[in-house]
């Protein structure tokens, strides 16, 4: 696994290097934030980082707000360094993004222990991506329509056919209601909000929905309650 470090101490960069070629990282070094961020945008990026928060020429707190706001599809755990253990230096260090934070002068043990916890946690979220990337996959390449709404009828998330049931792009859909987008009677807006609001499934409802070019579609709709965090319900179409 990849370790971005960007420290220009040379004692702490020795240490990093004899730790991690003992245990199966690599270490790769940023001395300025352009460096940092074209390794973060390389096809291969690292996604533990070592940051020094005093490190000269390097703004480690905004790197750490630029990553998060990002939203990245891999998750990146950063381990902040900061001169010393207390609440002036911290609470900047976490509400910036950081996961992690050790003291200099670094302990080779201590941060071992850190840079586990980060692997661990790096390999779990890697895991969790693969199986949400294989699942959406999946239902992108279903022959019906699918969409996932939120309590307030809201897309959340819908898959291609979905979209080109209404030949609008994904995009145009995503966080907008049944009403604005798609529903065309206020009847089937009804029983769609109803089965939200109830928490009960419906089958084979034909409901009138609005295509891009202004035309009337006639789909079959089946709903069902999920529970996937934001995402409420669910919804099945298919033409009649």
């Amino acid at each position: 696994m990849k370790v971005m470090v960007a420290d220009g101490e040379y004692m702490s960069r020795h240490i990093i290097t004899q730790l991690f070629s003992q245990n199966a990282l690599e270490a790769v070094y940023a001395n300025t934030e352009d460096e940092a961020w074209k390794l973060l945008n390389s096809h291969d990026p690292p996604q533990i980082l070592i940051l020094d928060a005093k490190m000269a020429n390097f703004n480690a707190l905004e790197i750490c707000r630029k990553i998060r706001a990002a939203r990245a599809a891999r998750y990146i755990y950063i381990i902040l360094v900061v001169p010393q253990s207390n609440l002036a230096n911290l609470l900047p260090a976490l509400d910036a993004g950081a996961d992690e934070f050790i003291t200099k002068p670094l302990n080779r043990d201590e941060l071992w222990a850190r840079v586990r916890v980060a692997r661990r946690l790096v390999e779990k979220e890697n895991q969790l991506t693969n199986i949400i990337q294989a699942w959406l996959a999946m239902i992108d390449n279903l022959p019906f329509g699918v969409a996932c709404l939120g309590k307030n009828d809201q897309f959340l998330r819908v898959n291609k056919v979905f979209v080109e049931l209404l030949g609008h792009e994904m995009k145009e859909i995503l966080g907008k209601n049944l009403l604005s987008s798609t529903l065309r009677r206020n009847a089937d807006l009804a029983r769609v909000r109803d089965g939200i609001r109830r928490n009960q499934p419906f089958d084979w409802i034909e409901m009138e929905v609005y295509h891009k070019d202004g035309s009337k579609r006639t789909l079959v709709v089946w709903g069902r309650p999920i529970n996937a965090g934001e995402m409420v319900f669910q919804i099945v179409t298919a033409t009649e």
